[in-house]
């Protein structure tokens, strides 16, 4: 627990430092040794605010989603949310790099923000078929209201946190050294007997009944055509309404069961396990052994949109380009396509004569796929019907040429 949390008092302040590399992921031993450091911190009569920093490069950018699926471990992250919530003393999230999903529920149980004018934050929950399930679709709308609450959630996208501050969910924005910024924002609240003001009691967000009701009505009547079909944005949505017109408590109960409802979607295991497996593929073992194969031909089997789209951009970059067609009208189109664009560019002063000749030298349209069987690579680039593949892979492979495709 010491290697993930680490603690050390400023003057009158307890800083309380997430130290769990790459990400600061918000794994079972961060969220223990959150509430452990905070029970310290509570107990020690010479402190009299608490800040909360990422160390490393970031804030928690989230929490570990490798325990989504399995047994849960407590304490869970909406027991750490509520507890940070619930201190006597003033908790400042002091964020940096980004704060997201768990992170930034995190941020929103302390009792003030402040933010590096360079951090983002967000709730990105709905890419994994998931919905922010530690308080985020509850204090949001009550600080920031439905729509901004809405856009928020169900697109996933972090928001610079100049804009955050905008909506009411960063209270200070710095330029300077963070923690020094919230040590001085600290003994501000200190010496002025600044009040705590939990998220869950704020309303501002709340007052403005009519929009918030069109703000729900036209997120369900967008996302019926951007999102049907898909689960938790439709939920996050009935989550930010129980949330304008419910207490904490029923908020974050009705929160619970429909973060359990998304997580138990075979959409959230197909979003969870293209998650991984996009991480893993940036790192195959063989990647770093590999030796690349030299790539100067290329052969472009169909002369369409595509293949003449494929066959330019080959050419631009150097690359001599076979493009094979099954026949000498298809094969005229082509040749067609591919000078049609060069003319263009011609024409609007992106290459010269000069260049259009060096780069058709480079090209040679065929209608006899032996033609193809020196090429470094080959690209299937047909009309999208299986009969017409199949034809034109059958006569590749009766070819016998030696090109890997």
């Amino acid at each position: 627990m010491k290697n993930v949390i680490s603690y050390q008092t400023i003057e009158k302040t307890a800083v309380i430092t997430f130290n769990n590399p790459p990400v600061n992921a918000l794994g079972h031993a961060v969220r223990s040794g959150v509430i452990e450091n905070l029970k310290i911190a509570s107990e020690d009569p010479t402190i009299k605010a608490v800040v909360l920093i990422g160390g490393g490069r970031t804030f928690p950018a989230g929490a570990d989603i490798t325990e989504f699926g399995g047994p849960l471990l407590e304490p869970g992250l909406p027991e750490v949310v509520n507890y940070i919530e619930n201190q006597k003393l003033p908790v400042i999230a002091a964020i940096h790099g980004t704060a997201l999903g768990g992170g930034l529920e995190i941020a929103l149980g302390a009792h003030f923000r402040i933010a590096l004018n360079s951090a983002k934050i967000g709730l990105p929950e709905v890419h994994l078929g998931l919905l922010p399930g530690a308080g985020g679709t509850q204090r949001v709308p009550r600080i920031a209201g439905a729509k901004a609450s809405i856009e928020l959630m169900t697109s996933g996208t972090p928001i610079s946190a100049s804009r955050g501050n905008k909506i009411g969910i960063i209270d200070r924005l710095t330029d300077r050294d963070l923690l020094d910024a919230a040590i001085h924002f600290s003994n501000e609240i200190i010496e002025k007997n600044i009040p705590i003001v939990k998220t869950s009691e704020r309303s501002e967000g709340l007052k403005d009944i009519k929009g918030n009701k069109q703000a729900i009505d036209d997120a369900r009547a967008v996302l019926e055509v951007k999102a049907k079909g898909l689960h938790a944005p439709f939920r996050i949505i009935d989550c930010v309404e129980v949330s304008l017109s419910s207490s904490i408590n029923e908020g974050l109960k009705y929160e619970r069961e429909a973060f359990i409802d998304c997580l138990n979607t075979t959409q959230r295991e197909g979003l969870v396990h293209a998650f991984f497996a996009e991480r893993k593929s940036a790192k195959v073992p063989e990647a770093g052994r590999a030796e690349p194969r030299p790539l100067s031909s290329l052969a472009v089997i169909g002369g369409g949109t595509m293949g003449s789209g494929i066959t330019l951009a080959a050419l631009k970059s150097g690359m001599h380009v076979v493009m094979v067609e099954q026949d000498d009208a298809s094969i005229a189109k082509g040749i067609s396509n591919v000078e049609k664009v060069l003319d263009r560019d011609l024409s609007k002063g992106r290459l010269d004569n000069e260049r259009k000749s060096e780069i058709l030298n480079r090209y040679r349209p065929t209608t006899n796929f032996k033609d193809i069987a020196s090429a470094d690579m080959i690209i299937e680039a047909v009309f999208e019907e299986m009969d017409i593949k199949n034809r034109f892979f059958k006569r590749l492979i009766n070819s016998q040429n030696r090109a890997q495709f």
